[in-house]
């Protein structure tokens, strides 16, 4: 279970980091030219929680992206525990969210929330499931 919690974690960083620098280097390969602005601090952070105002497709894709790791972490750990589990799952959620003004995006508490609640649920049923 480490290859697939590894090529899972490899898919999740290429998609929140990395998806604005590989578009812009694929348009700069096949066109030539510069598609815009690279990447690098955009500064935006966002520490209002405001999710349940407008619940919307991407707010259900956020909770759904971390399902994976509430599984995934405890089968190719050692070490068990739904508190690891979810703990290790918020420092990977953080890790990204505070890296993301860095590659052009935004830090944005209502994903921190969301994607916390994947990790949680999901740990939670694996954990309940497996009597450990």
């Amino acid at each position: 279970f480490a290859g697939l919690l590894a090529a899972y974690l490899t898919g999740l960083v290429g998609v929140t980091l990395l998806l604005r620098p590989i578009n812009l280097l694929w348009y700069w390969l096949i066109y030539g030219q510069s598609g815009g602005r690279m990447w690098f601090f955009t500064w935006i952070y966002d520490f209002v929680p405001d999710f349940w105002n407008h619940f919307r497709g991407e707010n259900l894709a956020n909770t759904l992206m971390f399902v994976p790791f509430g599984i995934l972490y405890p089968l190719a750990s050692e070490r068990k525990s739904l508190r690891r589990t979810v703990t290790a799952g918020l420092v990977l959620i953080l890790a990204i969210e505070l890296l993301q003004p860095v590659f052009g995006r935004a830090f944005d508490i209502n994903d921190v929330i969301l994607n916390l609640a994947g990790v949680a649920v999901s740990a939670g049923i694996y954990h309940l499931v497996s009597n450990k």
